[in-house]
């Protein structure tokens, strides 16, 4: 057998070769380079030119480093006790289906706040008449106009009927009105109940005698405007599970709307005492106003109506707020549908309804039981008394049970759905709290409200007796990152250095003898000739024109869009300001050019 040598190569082949390890060998030396200039903070992008994607998923310019003004100064030692991940996060294991999107720095994805997010489930049928409910006791000065602007302002073919359920007025509903109200027709009904019985059972009277396709619940001192129902219906059809409710003003004396006045809806402290109006321009609403809002008659009853178990009236609208989003249902705001409500205290008119003795506390202690979960032990701590009324033949079983049927979800999910709001009040502590923080120095300036959070984050001064005011001053900003968005930062007097907030109305403020320190934590990259198009805010706490600063502090703006967490973008700059945003339109081109210049945020 003759022996073969080795084979030879065609010439083409060794070409080949050699361009492929040529190539090979200038990949692996570019890749050495890049590693070895973004160890030592070169740009990659500045010398190679690439374009990456940013935060919105862009990538049709470059992205540079943001470079901060000389003022304020800035203090460069890091907050200690930071644990991140590889991103920049503090670890957390997260049930949430809805987080750790790869693309977003929060848990949850800020386009849940967007009317493109909304559910579509229409009903089998459509609906197109509204039964309107109107629970009355003694309401003698205001029906009449109530019941007026209904039908002046209500299409014909839409309204079904306008059911007045008078909960034993004295004198009768019907017999004190102006007008005669055999002369409105079949469209106006009465229910007259011989004894009061509280707001919610006339409500639920009226709603089971009602036969329109939609319910709509008012109080009997409001005032609809033209055009009110339409934008209802509409709703109603795409989503016979969303419940509506509408722009509500208020009434002065003469039954006129006050402009400015609009109510969005509520957010509630733990206690379940205190309910917030909030202020923003997104139509979600968590917790609706119990007075005015509507709801198909199919979801009504699938729902469950009220919790029977309550008396009087307070709460039920929290309780049936959480009911409707976690069991399958949602609520949004139509602020083209207005109706102006007259509201009244004890100081300035008699309120008709006065409850009984103890539905206040029961009627929370009912709500939290079924629906706060682990969050429950926060209602308790301001109400220790109410879990004696746990001892008292206490009996959730019929709405236990509907929450079984209904396949709802725990409270923790409405958490995270809406965490932004409730970081924004310090409900829930920041478990995506980024410590590595750059703080910046503000002299004669002092941050409004101590930061704060049972039981993670107790009220504490860092007193310079007990630690010297250089470790202090360290141990108030390691706290304050700690705390994340919860905290703005930290103000020094003479004495100590303490963790603030910086909510409205006393975000930065003048001292004489006090110094402040700003965070952020977050990086920002630099968009020249792009804008965000919306500001981002969360009325009471963090107000419209706390996320606006002059181009000389936009550390102030960063510290503000980062309290808004997945509600806030990055900022925009002009010339001369620069602002918040949100993100729902993404990075537009400005037609301003390279004069206005946005800073996406990244918390990774």
């Amino acid at each position: 057998m003759v022996k073969r040598g080795p084979r030879q190569q065609p010439l083409s082949a060794i070409i080949y070769t050699f361009a492929l390890g040529t190539l090979c060998g200038i990949f692996i030396a570019l890749s050495v380079l890049l590693v070895f200039l973004t160890h030592n903070g070169a740009s990659a992008q500045a010398l190679f030119g690439l374009r990456v994607a940013d935060a919105t998923g862009r990538s049709d310019s470059q992205i540079t480093e943001i470079k901060l003004p000389d003022r304020p100064l800035t203090d460069p030692e890091p907050a200690a006790g930071s644990n991140k991940d590889a991103r920049g996060l503090v670890v957390k294991t997260q049930d949430s289906a809805a987080s750790k999107k790869s693309n977003y720095p929060y848990p949850t994805d800020p386009s849940w706040y967007y009317p493109e997010a909304r559910t579509v489930n229409p009903p089998k049928t459509p609906l197109n008449t509204a039964s309107v409910i109107l629970a009355c006791r003694n309401e003698h000065r205001y029906l009449q106009n109530t019941i007026d602007f209904l039908i002046e302002n209500t299409p014909q073919e839409g309204l079904k009927e306008i059911i007045v359920v008078d909960d034993a007025s004295v004198p009768t509903m019907a017999s004190s009105m102006a007008r005669e109200p055999s002369s409105y027709g079949s469209v106006l009904r009465f229910i007259v109940k011989d004894k009061s019985d509280g707001l919610m059972n006339a409500r639920l009277s009226g709603a089971r005698a009602a036969e329109g396709d939609v319910f709509v619940f008012l109080d009997c001192h409001v005032r609809a405007t033209k055009g009110w129902l339409e934008p209802i219906l509409k709703h109603v059809n795409e989503n016979f599970r969303r419940v509506v409710t509408p722009s509500i003003p208020a009434l002065d004396e003469n039954f006129t709307l006050i402009p400015g006045t609009d109510t969005i809806g509520q957010f509630f402290e733990w206690s379940l005492d205190t309910f917030h109006w909030l202020s923003y321009d997104y139509s979600i609403v968590l917790v609706m106003a119990g007075g005015l809002f509507a709801m198909s008659k199919e979801w009504w009853f699938e729902s469950g109506e009220y919790d029977t178990g309550m008396r009087g009236w307070g709460t039920e609208q929290f309780e049936q707020s959480i009911r409707i989003w976690c069991c399958g249902g949602e609520i949004v705001l139509d602020r083209a549908s207005v109706i102006g409500h007259r509201y009244r205290s004890k100081d300035t008119e008699p309120v008709p309804y006065v409850n009984p003795e103890g539905s206040g506390l029961l009627n929370k202690v009912r709500a939290a039981e079924l629906w706060l979960d682990d969050h429950k032990f926060k209602f308790y701590k301001s109400h220790p008394d109410g879990k004696a009324l746990l001892e008292k033949n206490f009996d959730i079983s019929a709405m236990q049970k509907l929450k079984k049927d209904l396949q709802c979800k725990p409270f923790q999910w409405f958490v995270n759905q809406f965490r932004a709001v409730f970081l924004a009040h310090s409900m829930i502590v920041d478990d995506f709290a980024v410590t590595d923080c750059t703080w910046h120095r503000y002299e004669k300036k002092f941050i409004g409200i101590v930061a704060w959070m049972e039981p993670e984050f107790p009220p504490k001064d860092h007193l310079y007796s007990e630690v010297g005011k250089e470790a202090a001053v360290v141990e108030a900003k390691a706290r304050c990152a700690a705390m994340g968005v919860i905290c703005a930062g930290i103000t020094c007097d003479d004495k100590a250095c303490t963790p603030r907030k910086g909510q409205w109305p006393n975000f930065l403020k003048e001292s004489e003898t006090e110094v402040s320190y700003i965070k952020h934590c977050c990086h920002y990259a630099e968009k020249p000739g792009y804008y965000f198009s919306q500001e981002a805010f969360l009325g009471p706490v963090i107000q419209r024109e706390n996320v606006r600063a002059t181009r000389e502090n936009i550390a102030m703006v960063f510290n503000r869009c980062e309290a808004l967490s997945e509600l806030c973008a990055g900022v925009t700059c002009d010339e001369t300001s620069c602002s918040a945003r949100e993100g729902k339109t993404g990075l537009l081109p400005s037609p301003a050019g390279e004069k206005e210049i946005s800073y996406v945020k990244q918390c990774h």
